[in-house]
């Protein structure tokens, strides 16, 4: 057994040999840092802000969105963001300690939608994020899946006041997780009645 310093305990279980053992009964444990508050009995775990020790983190990024009418019924569209940057390790422009955007660099959306006055609409989309490095804490740290999904909507106009539509959104159920550790994404559909008065 190597002791470590607090810095270096990121999540841990501690128990007695025999819960170790046996797996059973493990024990949530924490190490109080010498800077919080010494009054008392608890345990005093101290939260805010990083200190970022007057270093300054540098990105720039753009978003572009053009809409095209086709016709007086279908319509493209598109549009993009990207960023310069997202991820810096320690020492990067005098950070003391690794430092992410928890975002994708890249992620672009395209889309061809038909929608009439009246009648049968619609609507294909495509959309990209690239994967990215996730840090948020002791429990969610990772890769980030990159996305690449398919949506479709499918719809009929009554009138001005009354439509209904069936949406699937990741079509076909290319399955990721929107970061490490939660749940699993599949394909989502829907249907949905509107009447508007």
């Amino acid at each position: 057994f190597k002791q470590k310093t607090a810095y270096e305990i990121r999540l841990s279980l501690v128990g007695s040999e025999m819960c170790i053992r046996d797996r059973l009964y493990p024990i949530a444990g924490a190490i109080e840092s010498n800077r919080a508050p010494a009054s008392g009995n608890d345990v005093h775990l101290p939260t805010g802000y990083r200190d970022f020790s007057n270093a300054s983190r540098k990105h720039t990024g753009i978003d572009v969105s053009m809409e095209y009418f086709l016709t007086r019924d279908w319509t493209w569209y598109a549009n993009m963001t990207t960023l310069s940057r997202t991820d810096w390790e320690r020492g990067d422009e005098g950070l003391p300690f690794d430092s992410y955007l928890n975002k994708p660099k890249n992620k672009w959306r395209t889309g061809l939608v038909y929608s009439p006055n009246k009648g049968l609409r619609g609507r294909i989309s495509f959309q990209h994020d690239d994967g990215f490095y996730v840090d948020q804490g002791n429990f969610i740290q990772g890769d980030s899946d990159e996305k690449n999904l398919f949506d479709v909507n499918i719809g009929y106009k009554f009138s001005d006041n009354f439509a209904i539509d069936i949406s699937a959104t990741n079509l076909f159920d290319d399955k990721y997780r929107a970061m490490p550790g939660l749940p699993v994404i599949g394909r989502r559909t829907l249907a949905k009645a509107t009447y508007s008065f």
